[in-house]
């Protein structure tokens, strides 16, 4: 998607906050769904409003492959002043796959830049107000197409400050020598020195940076840097390559992640190793080996 959405938006791209699948959309601003400008490509895709929080619906083709970008502004705003070039605004965007699968979803913030033929965001949207809806379904690759979905949540003409992209917490020793040693890029990004003695049996859970923030609650929505190992110290996933921190609901993760991340404060950066029956078990999952331990260091930015 980052790549998708710096192609698209002729934005400069500032602080990353990321949230859940248009949830924290304008509410009040959201207006009534109207569709303009929506091309054949967006037969059966159906875009709808319940009290400011948007929804889709998707038609039994799903998402037409596409080979140029089509656009459709679902819903024209909204609240406040039109829209004008050297504002910042606030969008919440999704993006769904060929099937009509929520792929990925967050919060951007960029400068409004003359609008220029071709760059959809400042064409369409230069003039509209906070609350427009637009829609996007853009080439993923030859033979696919995804649809991203905008919502303008706010405009201000203040530039916002930056959200961290790292942990800030106060450094701990790392205390135990049974797990994988850390070290930090000047960025942040962290990388392990993976151990051959067997790995333990249950969840181990060290604090490397402490922070000063609230502590994670389980039911709550974190933002975060992760890098993820095998035991053996393989990469399988990491945020840092995907260039922003990532966000998710805790409920939705494995037990590791649950059980080694509440009561963790944000701003701290924390060391799992996770045995299979707290990860992906004997089954494994994608790259993931059945009955592998993992090793993960998660930076925790914000949680909610």
């Amino acid at each position: 998607m980052r790549n998708q959405l710096s192609r698209l938006l002729p934005l400069t791209l500032a602080a990353l906050v990321w949230v859940s699948a248009l949830s924290g959309c304008a509410g009040s601003a959201t207006p009534a769904p109207t569709k303009v400008n929506c091309g054949d490509a967006f037969t059966g895709i159906t875009y709808e409003s319940a009290d400011g929080v948007p929804s889709l619906t998707f038609g039994e083709g799903g998402i037409p492959a596409s080979t140029t970008d089509e656009y459709c502004l679902f819903a024209e705003g909204g609240v406040g002043d039109p829209i004008k070039v050297g504002q910042y605004l606030t969008f919440n965007w999704a993006e769904y796959d060929q099937t009509g699968r929520l792929v990925e979803s967050g919060t951007d913030t960029g400068e409004v830049q003359e609008p220029t033929a071709g760059h959809i965001m400042s064409d369409i949207l230069t003039g509209k107000k906070a609350g427009a809806v637009l829609g996007i379904i853009a080439p993923y690759d030859a033979t696919t197409a995804h649809l991203i979905v905008l919502q303008v949540a706010s405009v201000s003409d203040e530039a916002p400050e930056a959200d961290p992209t790292r942990a800030w917490g106060t450094p701990n020793p790392q205390i135990n020598k049974d797990i994988p040693a850390v070290a930090l890029a000047d960025d942040g990004e962290p990388s392990i020195t993976p151990l051959s003695a067997d790995p333990p049996a249950e969840l181990v859970v060290q604090v490397l940076l402490e922070g000063d923030g609230a502590e994670v609650a389980a039911d709550q929505t974190i933002t975060i840097q992760y890098a993820g190992w095998l035991w053996d110290g393989t990469a399988f996933d990491s945020s840092w390559s995907k260039s922003a921190p990532s966000t998710f609901s805790l409920t939705g993760l494995i037990k590791g992640w649950q059980q080694g991340l509440v009561g963790q404060k944000v701003g701290s950066q924390v060391e799992l190793v996770i045995p299979p029956e707290l990860g992906y078990g004997e089954s494994g999952n994608g790259s993931i080996p059945g009955g592998a331990t993992l090793v993960f260091v998660v930076d925790i930015l914000a949680a909610s």
